[in-house]
């Protein structure tokens, strides 16, 4: 079967006998990290998968086995085995590039299908960014938490997301500021100029709420813009619908907005970017696609929708993006003067932001756009 760079993928049928009865089998995915992915790495993968199936609607794989001791079990490695997603992914319909071999209702389907899980994402929250991890209960229940976006991260302390005798969310939020810069990455020197300035426009953008107002909700990396993650069922009546959401190993806690982005691919538009680092919105080329992306586009709602289009949030992605992960590469560094150049030409001024308080505008109002979808 097809794996990925961090894992092995193996298919197995078990087969159950039953007395006075005919066999039944099962079909079952086995799941490996490959060579150089931790213990601890895959912990955390099997605690979001798990944290995703027991608290969200979101379609995933049932985990039926896992192991983390490489020297207690048969494999002698670590492994996760979980209930096989009916259906195949989005890419093996046609030739290998979605959506050939699809109608242009099973599209319409995708769209609506694939907005609504995106809205289940929004709704998966969080009092802090960063990763989930799951600490084992003396009575077989685990508690969710959620730590620090990298290994190296010692400054924070873990906050609980649910307890199983207790409510979700159980710790109080923690402020987007304070998160950024304790979870800020160590960067060389040319890099580490760049900190201070980039740390003023995040004081900017979370007076003028761009920030995402406190609140984190759950990305998936490759949800957006990568189809072979998306599982889809073929009914007998020729009706497709989303199964599955596959690999939650790169899943993480995110400010809210952080995931709002414009899935071109599934109304067939080009992936192009503007200066401020969110995809263009460009008019699908046929009346097809217009309806495809209209109905994504209903389905999201507008809240959503200014939040993948808005300039001021396509940067703030960027700033968060690099003070999570630093500022290495001559691109990277090459890119931050046009990008305090994009922010002073948007931020609000000091006369927008008299007469009020810093948290006024927390959760700005979608502004009114002509969509492009429309003729």
């Amino acid at each position: 079967m097809r794996g990925g760079g961090c894992h092995k993928i193996t298919g197995i049928t078990v087969t159950h006998e039953h007395r006075g009865e005919d066999s039944t089998q099962e079909h079952l995915i086995l799941r490996e990290p490959r060579e150089g992915i931790s213990v601890d790495e895959f912990r955390r993968e099997v605690a979001t998968h798990r944290y995703v199936h027991q608290h969200t609607c979101i379609p995933v794989a049932e985990i039926k086995s896992v192991a983390y001791d490489e020297d207690n079990n048969t494999l002698e490695r670590c492994y996760v085995i979980l209930s096989r997603i009916p259906g195949r992914d989005l890419n093996h319909f046609g030739d290998g590039k979605y959506p050939k071999g699809l109608t242009h209702q099973q599209q319409v389907s995708v769209a609506r299908d694939l907005a609504k899980i995106l809205l289940q994402l929004q709704e998966t929250s969080s009092p802090m960014m960063g990763r989930i991890s799951a600490i084992d209960n003396e009575d077989g229940s685990q508690t969710f938490e959620v730590s620090p976006s990298h290994d190296d991260d010692k400054k924070i302390v873990k906050v609980v997301l649910h307890n199983a005798s207790r409510a979700i969310q159980v710790s109080p939020t923690k402020p987007t500021l304070d998160l950024l810069r304790s979870q800020s990455r160590i960067w060389d020197y040319e890099g580490f100029r760049y900190k201070e300035k980039l740390f003023a426009v995040a004081k900017e953008m979370d007076a003028a709420g761009y920030l995402g107002g406190n609140r984190y909700t759950l990305y998936h990396p490759d949800v957006i813009h990568s189809p072979p993650n998306i599982m889809a069922n073929l009914s007998s009546d020729g009706s497709l619908n989303i199964s599955g959401i596959l690999d939650w190993d790169g899943a993480i806690f995110q400010p809210s907005f952080y995931g709002c982005e414009l899935p071109n691919w599934i109304w067939g538009a080009e992936y192009r970017w503007d200066k401020f680092g969110n995809v263009i919105d460009d008019m699908p080329a046929t009346a097809e696609q217009r309806e495809i992306k209209r109905i994504f586009v209903d389905t999201i709602g507008p809240k959503w929708l200014c939040q993948a289009t808005e300039p001021a949030y396509g940067l703030a992605r960027q700033l968060i993006y690099w003070i999570q992960n630093g500022i290495w590469s001559p691109d990277q560094k090459m890119r931050v003067e046009p990008f305090l150049k994009n922010w002073e030409s948007i931020r609000p001024s000091a006369k927008q932001k008299a007469g009020g308080s810093p948290r006024e505008n927390t959760n700005p109002r979608p502004r009114e756009r002509k969509l492009s979808y429309r003729k």
